[in-house]
């Protein structure tokens, strides 16, 4: 499933014009071909890895963890809960591109994602949201340039019982 985004330079013009728009610096990735952008101030670090370490514990969102400069982090594969069809293949790549974010309970986890636009875009964060046909959640939209695009807000995806599930799979290594 492709998640439809709008482009109508009128519908952007009419939000540009608005007072209490809010502006941000983006960074915009895709997900199996969908586009989606991350609010730079949420971004802890963007890395490429070469290894997934796979846990037969993981979940439909817990596809692994990595190791980073010695600490351990999920690896978060949110493409069912976005409604996408399918998930990222964890097959012997060379690279894995991964965005490193914090959970509201500061724990770090690192989202699994096809390819990043490493250059921060500026962006109009609207009060529009976007329902992805089989997501349980609404996404909110940005404008960069003159394309909108889903909001992701890790936090959204993530319930009561992924914690406790990212917890155990951090102190089994």
């Amino acid at each position: 499933m492709t998640i439809k985004v709008i482009n109508t330079s009128k519908r952007i013009k009419k939000v540009r014009e608005k007072v209490n728009t809010r502006f941000e610096k983006l960074f915009i990735f895709n997900i199996l071909k969908q586009d989606f952008c991350i609010k730079a101030t949420n971004v802890i670090e963007i890395a490429e890895v070469p290894v997934i370490l796979t846990n037969s514990k993981s979940s439909d969102l817990i596809r692994g963890v990595i190791n980073i400069r010695g600490k351990i982090l999920p690896v978060i594969d949110f493409t069912y809960r976005a409604g996408l069809s399918k998930s990222i293949k964890l097959e012997q790549k060379e690279i894995y591109n991964l965005i490193i974010t914090k959970l509201e309970n500061n724990i770090l986890v690192a989202i699994l994602v096809n390819d990043i636009e490493y250059r921060l875009k500026d962006g109009i964060i609207t009060s529009n949201t976007f329902d992805a046909i089989k997501s349980k959640i609404a996404f909110s939209l940005a404008i960069i340039g003159e394309k909108e695009y889903p909001i992701l807000d890790i936090n959204d995806f993530i319930y009561t019982e992924d914690i406790s599930n990212i917890n155990k799979i951090i102190d089994s290594f």
